[in-house]
């Protein structure tokens, strides 16, 4: 066997090179696929702002229940203790709004000084995190359900003190605590407004307070007011002792004559040396003074009245 060489004919051509012109592009056309792709991505950049906008709008509860005066006092509250700011950046949630009255009379039932904490706490008790209209609540399986609320949030909540438990009672939504065996304190009522399953705000006729809410802060006690002290009673004066003490009179007493004059013996007054003091130079001292001094002329008496004694023996002996 022989190989023969097919003919040129019938071999494979090769496919023929592409020209340097196909593969060069003007710079024109570069310039005008740049800018249409950078519209493409400023337009697609709108969009996205303009859909959050909107949900941001549609999110904004203090607007939402601005054209509802009944819950004005509810509304306040959420942007006066902060919770407005908490509804507005979350999505899928459901609002319970209390009255006007009643509102005003649960705070009031708190005192007349609640904490701050206190009223957050209740606040974010009624805000559901997930989307529920009547229509949704009927179809609730098996009529009860539990929903966290943005109280649960907090780290306040001790289990699941921070749920709440909607159950259809015959056809009437009922709202309460999530303890078994609770009440259900709440009738949920009409819908203000919904944008469905985004936000839906609800009305109920009684304020709901979670088991672990800070407790209520009492008003100060006022200090207790002490009773005047009886004025202490004055001690008598004692009687203010006399400036002097009398001196008792002395009786003069007669001196006995010399013996020179026997024929008439006259008594005479007793020598000035023992004369008590006037009346002007009378001791003022104590009266212990006063008896030492009345004992001295006591026994300046009986002295003088023993020398005229024995004056009066010897005359009568020399006559």
């Amino acid at each position: 066997y022989s190989f023969t060489r097919p003919p040129s004919s019938l071999t494979t051509a090769s496919p023929p090179l592409l020209s340097s012109s196909f593969l060069s592009i003007p710079s024109s056309h570069i310039s005008a696929v740049m800018k249409i792709s950078s519209l493409s991505a400023s337009l697609l950049l709108a969009t996205f702002l303009l859909l959050s906008t909107s949900v941001s709008a549609t999110n904004n509860i203090t607007k939402l229940l601005q054209g509802f005066s009944d819950y004005s006092s509810f509304s306040s509250a959420l942007t006066k203790y902060g919770v407005a700011s908490e509804i507005d950046s979350r999505n899928t949630i459901t609002v319970l709004c209390p009255s006007n009255s009643v509102f005003d009379s649960a705070l009031a039932s708190l005192g007349s000084n609640p904490s701050r904490q206190t009223v957050i706490d209740i606040l974010s008790y009624h805000v559901l995190l997930d989307y529920y209209d009547l229509q949704k609540i009927k179809q609730i399986t098996n009529g009860s359900v539990l929903v966290t609320t943005l109280f649960q949030t907090t780290g306040l909540a001790s289990g699941n003190d921070g749920f709440v438990n909607i159950t259809d009672v015959r056809g009437s939504p009922m709202v309460g605590l999530p303890t078994k065996g609770s009440n259900l304190t709440a009738t949920i009522g009409k819908e203000i407004t919904t944008v469905p399953y985004n936000i839906s705000l609800l009305t109920i006729d009684s304020v709901l307070v979670p088991i672990g809410a800070a407790a209520p802060t009492k008003a100060p006690s006022p200090a207790p007011t002490k009773a005047p002290s009886p004025a202490p009673a004055s001690s008598p004066t004692p009687a203010s002792s006399p400036s002097s003490v009398p001196t008792p009179a002395v009786t003069p007493t007669p001196s006995a004559q010399s013996p020179a004059s026997l024929s008439s013996p006259t008594p005479s007054s007793a020598p000035s040396s023992l004369s008590p003091a006037s009346s002007s130079e009378s001791p003022t001292g104590s009266a212990e003074n006063s008896t030492s001094f009345a004992a001295s002329v006591n026994v300046n008496n009986a002295f003088n009245a023993l020398l005229v004694f024995l004056v009066g023996v010897v005359s009568i002996r020399g006559l």
